[in-house]
């Protein structure tokens, strides 16, 4: 009976040694534990996961949350209130208490650059086209042509009529002034400095 139990373990052995190589074979270049940190997806906060490779590695996923609008790494997110993206500081605006990414914010309002600059003309009283046109290098008839866009966004108002007419801000226009200037502020024209030398053009 020893014998026999003896003659057994010695052909387990064999092959054991015989296994040796290919499993040192399988072994040789595989990977048995990888981690390895990716952008959490738009929507998605951070987290992690893990999965097993083919051949029998494990691998875990971290995922890190990153604003998905400039994807920078960021502590304190906030969710986009429309289509669900996060947004950083930096990239969400504020509108009616609610928290907006550019995008979503411009589908609600939508305003350019030189929207924005004549907007903030007329909130600032200066009216005259050829005034608001030389100080913020807008052609004359472009601003016009923003000032009745205004008018059909409802951002602005018309008072009086013909050379008479003057124009100002509506609640609207204020909140959009106010969220946009997140965007468009620096840069846009100082009116306080640059008021001076166009103080004696027309109002028309």
């Amino acid at each position: 009976m020893e014998e026999r139990i003896i003659d057994l373990l010695r052909r387990l052995t064999q092959k054991i040694s015989e296994l040796k190589p290919k499993i040192d074979e399988m072994i040789e270049g595989s990977i048995i534990f990888e981690e390895t940190k990716v952008p959490a997806r738009q929507g998605e906060f951070e987290g992690k996961t893990y999965s097993y490779l083919p051949n029998g590695g494990l691998v875990k996923e971290i995922r890190v949350s990153v604003c998905d609008e400039c994807g920078r790494k960021g502590e304190e997110l906030d969710i986009c209130s429309k289509c669900g993206k996060k947004v950083c500081v930096n990239c969400s605006l504020i509108f009616r208490n609610k928290v907006y990414c550019k995008e979503c914010m411009s589908q609600i309002i939508p305003l350019e650059k030189e929207d924005y600059e004549v907007l903030k003309a007329i909130y600032e009283r200066n009216e005259s086209l050829i005034k608001i046109s030389r100080v913020t290098k807008i052609d004359k008839e472009k601003v016009r042509e923003i000032r009745r866009n205004l008018l059909e966004l409802g951002l602005i108002q018309k008072k009086g009529v013909l050379f008479f007419a003057t124009y100002e801000l509506t609640e609207l226009g204020e909140e959009a002034l106010e969220t946009y200037s997140k965007i468009y502020d620096r840069g846009s024209v100082n009116w306080n400095k640059e008021l001076n030398p166009y103080f004696h053009l027309p109002w028309f």
